[in-house]
């Protein structure tokens, strides 16, 4: 490729602050980006380009080094040997000492981890560390501003600097979104009580507080009552929530005491907290062990060596060690001070503490490093919720019951909802001549039925009795149900009022756009309008071109219904503006995939769906609907935290299929595997080719071997397919 081909390419700015920084990052651009896209491998035209790339600027600096200065690089090719004295140039020795000192005093303020963690980047390299990804994740373990964050990295001294940052970025997410919810909670009730507050008061001073009187410190608190330090916390004087005891109003001071026969022992569990000093942000909960072990999940662990029993307790946050299990273990690990005080659930006599320790616990093929606080009084080790995880011990069922979800949104599972305030308007070309057609003759023994479909609907406010000038009539059809016979299905053939009605062009989600957006989710729910199109209503001036006749007289359509050419764009576009802004959702027509990536994300998803269905006043069929599944159908292919398949029994039917007799048979036949097989059989396109050739225009329809043998590998692929992996767009995809 001639010189005079290559693109232009930015000057490197010799001006500007930072020049160490920018000049790395240019040089290594030229090298990745420039050289490599154009293949340039001659030593002596890198060189070239460089300085002709450089700017004046950077050719005077390369004229004023010394001759000395290139030939002290060594034995380095010429491209090499001006970058390597370019670098000493812009990059003078430093002062270690003096860049690890600036290193160690950094800590984050009021920035983002992620540039904190840059910041702390840019400097290790001068610090000329032996492990920078260790010390850099020590002194973001010392320096970051979030105390969930650094105990985190404590008690996970085998935590790596990804998982670290992974954590972090979380946590700061999670506070970002609880600070918007609580200022948003914040403001409803402020508006609330604005409403609420008799009209003499409008004008009075609102109360100011300098101390907040739950929990004594400065009022209000940032980010709202729920960061209150005593917010769900139970006082030790009175035994009331969400105030300490140092702010307790209660005329009872005195701690509460619990009678009890002496020297009797109680056979049940004792409830124990751990209490610290009211400046604690959080308190921990255990239970202590009762001599009853009856019923209780009691597991035999190795703690430092020694098999001993111990009490899985879901509701602890802490771990408790005996001393008399402590002093039996072969290997003592060496005991810390600890400030927690812990009492026993409604009585003011602590425990004795006697210290707090780090020791490696195995459970089967699983081993961990727990800390315990070392008490004197119990009678069982008793690991707390976080330890039996890890351990395997115990495990969380967080099974969203389709009962429980159903009764609490009662009303969105029940009767024929109407989506509020909107009204759809039909775009009605008034240039085409109406058309009144004639009265299809209902048979007798199917009228029964109609009139109980037709009270049903006009019931419900779906139809209405057509009265007017009615200038468009259309026939009914009537067509028995396949699964129950004895019931029917009532349409209207629309064929001719839809020559006059204008079609809405609105995009509906494709495979690809559900595939992207559904590659990380792990948990699906399905829900489905009950009579999705029925939900929205028409205007008046739309109404009278869907004027059908009966044998009990003429009837007009008051919502939207099936046959209108533009009612599935209409309706898939109201639906996406009614659930606009929510995440974790996506519609297609009247089936609503509600995804997360865990449990807890897809429930609270799930919850903020049916709220938004309850505000609109829509409703679902109950029937239809699907909740909490590690896999779905939707869209004709089934979605899991694996990727996506088409349905297998789809497969089995393309499979079945005879051979082709026609051009129209050969465009369904094509129409179904695009569908269901293009993203799942490599060289599609190839495999296809003959057939597809049988589709064109002023093509003669002519079946061959050469058909027969496409089909034939087509199917194969297929077959294959039903059984195995799914398709993620994310990873690499094994062909069949």
């Amino acid at each position: 490729m001639a010189f005079a081909q290559l693109p232009s390419y930015p000057p490197f700015d010799t001006r500007s602050d930072g020049i160490a920084v920018r000049w790395t990052k240019w040089v290594s651009r030229l090298k990745n980006n420039l050289f490599v896209a154009y293949d340039i491998t001659n030593e002596a035209r890198k060189k070239a380009l460089l300085l002709t790339y450089a700017g004046p600027d950077l050719n005077d600096i390369v004229e004023a080094l010394q001759d000395s200065e290139l030939q002290a690089i060594g034995d380095e090719s010429p491209f090499d040997k001006l970058v390597s004295a370019l670098n000493q140039h812009f990059n003078p020795k430093v002062n270690k000492e003096i860049q690890r000192y600036q290193f160690r005093r950094m800590s984050q303020t009021t920035e983002l981890i992620d540039d904190f963690y840059t910041a702390l980047r840019h400097l290790a390299p001068s610090c000329e560390f032996t492990n920078p990804e260790e010390e850099i994740k020590s002194q973001i373990i010392a320096g970051c501003r979030s105390s969930k964050v650094r105990e985190k990295g404590l008690n996970n001294p085998n935590i790596t600097l990804t998982n670290l940052l992974q954590f972090a970025r979380t946590c700061e997410l999670t506070q970002k979104h609880a600070q918007q919810v609580e200022k948003e909670f914040t403001t409803v009730n402020k508006l609330i009580l604005a409403k609420q507050r008799p009209k003499h008061q409008n004008h009075e001073k609102p109360l100011t507080h300098k101390n907040c009187r739950n929990c004594g410190r400065k009022w209000p608190h940032e980010g709202g009552q729920k960061n209150c330090p005593a917010y769900n916390k139970t006082c030790n004087s009175c035994g009331k929530a969400n105030h300490f005891a140092s702010v307790c109003k209660s005329k009872t001071t005195q701690p509460r005491q619990v009678k009890t026969k002496p020297k009797q022992k109680l056979n049940f569990r004792k409830h124990v907290h751990t209490i610290q000093d009211e400046s604690a942000s959080e308190d921990d909960y255990v239970f202590m062990s009762a001599i009853s072990r009856k019923g209780m999940p009691v597991f035999e662990i190795e703690i430092s060596g020694r098999h001993t029993e111990i009490l899985a307790d879901s509701g602890a946050s802490v771990n408790i060690l005996p001393e008399q299990v402590y002093n039996a273990l072969p290997t003592q690990p060496a005991l810390k001070p600890c400030m927690n005080r812990i009492f026993p659930f409604s009585s003011s006599q602590p425990l004795e503490v006697v210290g707090k320790l780090q020791a490696k616990v195995q459970y089967k093929d699983t081993s961990r490093i727990v800390s315990f606080l070392v008490v004197k009084t119990t009678e069982i080790p008793i690991i707390g919720w976080n330890t039996c995880q890890a351990l395997g011990l115990l495990k969380a069922v967080n099974k969203l019951q389709k009962e429980d979800i159903t009764d609490e949104f009662s009303d969105v599972f029940s009767g024929l909802g109407k989506l509020q305030d909107h009204k759809v308007k039909l775009h009605i070309d008034e240039t085409i001549q109406p058309v009144a057609q004639k009265y299809r003759r209902i048979p007798f023994h199917s009228r029964k039925q109609l009139d109980k479909h037709l009270d049903k609907e006009e019931e419900m406010g779906v139809i209405e009795k057509a009265t007017g000038p009615t200038p468009w009539v259309s026939p009914l059809v009537i067509v028995p149900k396949p699964k129950n016979p004895d019931e029917i299905r009532v349409c209207v053939d629309m064929r001719a009022p839809n020559t006059a009605i204008r079609r809405e062009r609105h995009s509906t989600p494709t495979l690809n756009e559900l595939s992207t957006t559904l590659a990380d989710a792990k948990y699906f729910s399905k829900l489905d309008l009950n009579q999705g199109y029925h939900q929205l209503e028409l205007n008046e001036e739309s109404r009278y071109i869907t004027t059908f006749a009966s044998h009990r007289g003429l009837y007009r359509y008051k919502r939207l219904n099936f046959g209108i050419n533009s009612a599935a764009e209409i309706f898939q576009e109201v639906i996406r503006q009614t659930l606009n802004g929510l995440s974790g959702v996506i519609n297609v027509s009247d089936d609503i995939l509600v995804y997360g990536k865990s449990k807890e994300v897809h429930s609270q998803n799930l919850r903020i769906v049916l709220e938004r269905l309850r505000s609109k006043t829509q409703t679902l069929n109950k029937k239809k609907c699907e909740f909490m599944k590690p896999s779905i159908e939707f869209l004709g292919h089934i979605f899991s935290a694996e990727g996506f398949k088409p349905c297998p029994g789809k497969l089995q039917e393309i499979c079945e299929m005879p051979t082709p007799t026609c051009t129209s048979e050969v465009r369904s036949l094509l129409g179904m595997m695009n569908f269901c097989g293009a993203h799942f059989i490599p060289d599609y396109a190839t495999l296809t080719y003959e057939l597809r050739r049988l589709t064109q225009k002023n093509t003669a329809f002519k079946w061959t071997e050469k058909h027969d043998e496409a089909l034939g590998i087509l199917k194969s692929k297929l077959k294959n397919h039903i059984t195995l992996c799914y398709f993620n767009p994310n990873k690499e995809h094994k062909s069949m």
